[in-house]
């Protein structure tokens, strides 16, 4: 996936066109999905994040936004996420790390930009160890099942 320039993406790259894969995106790039089914025809259509901060997903909205502060997300390896990989970190709450994933830059100063896999942030970026001695966390896919500490996030179990 890649985010846009702008509130379109390249002829012929397709848009994420989903809730789903919008929430999933959203938080592989470390943002917060604000709003779903928002329905403006003044916004772009599909999944974006506007003036940086936001990501929306507009059901009702137009492939030729003028909206140029709303950057549009887009696929560049065809509409088809990888499937989950379930048990691969669990975490607290029964959750599943993500494979692959970044804090957003608000939450990791100090580490922009910095990946991990799965529970292998050892030392966690914010100082956050859930109050265990090497305790940190993980962003997860969907919060579905299980209970996570946060919207997009869970505490991993120490090894």
């Amino acid at each position: 996936f890649v985010l846009s320039g702008g509130p379109t993406c390249t002829e012929g790259v397709p848009f994420v066109s989903s809730e789903a894969h919008c929430s999933r995106v959203a938080n592989m790039f470390g943002f917060e999905v604000e709003a779903i089914k928002d329905s403006s025809s003044s916004y772009p259509k599909g999944c974006y994040l506007y003036r940086g901060r936001k990501v929306y997903f507009n059901r009702d909205g137009t492939d030729s936004s003028s909206k140029r502060s709303a950057r549009i997300f887009c696929f560049v390896k065809g509409p088809e996420l990888a499937p989950e990989r379930e048990g691969l970190h669990k975490t607290r709450g029964g959750c599943a790390c993500r494979e692959t994933w970044a804090p957003s830059p608000n939450t990791c100063v100090a580490e922009p930009g910095q990946q991990y896999s799965g529970c292998g942030m050892t030392k966690p970026c914010d100082g956050d160890t859930g109050g265990q001695p090497g305790g940190s966390w993980c962003l997860i896919d969907s919060a579905q099942g299980c209970k996570p500490s946060g919207s997009h996030w869970d505490y991993c179990i120490p090894k």
